[in-house]
């Protein structure tokens, strides 16, 4: 029988597991948990959390792993289901988002499935039903993204490249990547979009927000956190110059230049002395966001006016940029 695995990854943090874990079960009926299987995946050990998942059969596995990344390769290596949602451990499913999952079990050649998310207050404890139909979902063959405009589209419309909450795969796309996978570090939402342009066959994306996403002072990639730190920019680039040896397809590699040359960009704005580097990258990313065969042109063109607004405030660019 077809199934859904859901791996959750949690870093420190066990404030906010319980929910997460409980915006799965929240959504079952008690007979239909057959058909679903939920891994979770951290660097902790803790005796009440740990009763409590072994109570409500969750596979519990703890490493010494740092790494988002190898934490998700983990989680793949012990998953036996069709269809592997990803959800972090600060983050909440909605309450149909089980529902939508089971539905993609149908396509045998299903790949890659994204939706977006709802932002939640860091108080909130429970999961909610979203808006969502069956005619929500739009789905593409990858053969087909080689269209500049489409695969624009996509970008635009859905973000399929953005928030590990958002995103499931197939087993069998797991399998084709997870060596590159233990290369990324953190930067996996990124990683899995482009495994899928390179490897995959159908996608499918909707804009229901099937994922809640907590807003709050502990996270380590929001940047008004009080975890954010530069170092976490300079990991995101050394991930895209990994997949630029590890991506072979022309367009799959166009994405990753554009994507490291932004995220540079984010890291540069806090580097008060490099100015050289900082107007050379600006009038690049200005020159590209005017280019019809960019794929990012408002992002390029936002992040060079950070760039240039941060030769006289940082704040001023984290403003911009973050807004």
């Amino acid at each position: 029988m077809s199934k859904v695995t859901i791996i959750i990854t949690a870093h420190n943090r066990k404030k906010y597991l319980p929910y997460a874990i409980n915006s799965i079960f929240s959504a079952l009926d008690p007979k239909s948990i057959k058909d679903l299987e939920i891994v979770v995946v951290k660097n902790f050990k803790d005796d009440n959390i740990d009763s409590w998942l072994d109570l409500h059969n969750v596979k519990n596995i703890v490493t010494s792993e740092e790494s988002l990344a190898q934490k998700q390769a983990i989680g793949i290596s012990n998953a036996h289901g069709d269809l592997i949602a990803f959800l972090e451990d600060d983050d909440m499913f909605a309450l149909n988002k089980i529902y939508v999952l089971r539905k993609l079990l149908n396509y045998s050649d299903l790949d890659f499935f994204h939706n977006l998310f709802m932002p939640i207050e860091e108080a909130t404890h429970e999961s909610q039903i979203v808006p969502f139909n069956d005619y929500d979902v739009e789905f593409f063959h990858v053969d087909n993204l080689r269209n500049n405009k489409i695969l624009k589209y996509i970008i635009r419309t859905y973000h399929p490249e953005i928030y590990n909450s958002c995103t499931t795969i197939s087993k069998d796309l797991a399998m084709k990547c997870i060596d590159g996978l233990k290369r990324v570090d953190i930067n996996t939402e990124r990683f899995w979009f482009l495994c899928t342009l390179e490897k995959g066959r159908r996608i499918a994306l909707t804009k229901s927000p099937l994922t809640l996403y907590r807003v709050h002072e502990q996270s380590y990639s929001q940047p008004n956190s009080n975890l954010f730190s530069v170092g976490l920019l300079e990991r995101y680039i050394r991930s895209y110059t990994f997949m630029l040896e590890y991506f072979q397809k022309e367009t799959v590699r166009r994405i990753v230049e554009e994507q490291y040359k932004l995220h540079l960009a984010h890291y540069l704005i806090y580097d008060r002395d490099n100015i050289t580097r900082k107007l050379k990258l600006a009038l690049f990313l200005l020159s590209n966001s005017l280019k019809p065969s960019a794929i990012y042109n408002e992002y390029s063109l936002l992040s060079a006016v950070s760039l240039l607004s941060s030769l006289m405030s940082t704040s001023l660019a984290k403003r911009i940029l973050y807004r």
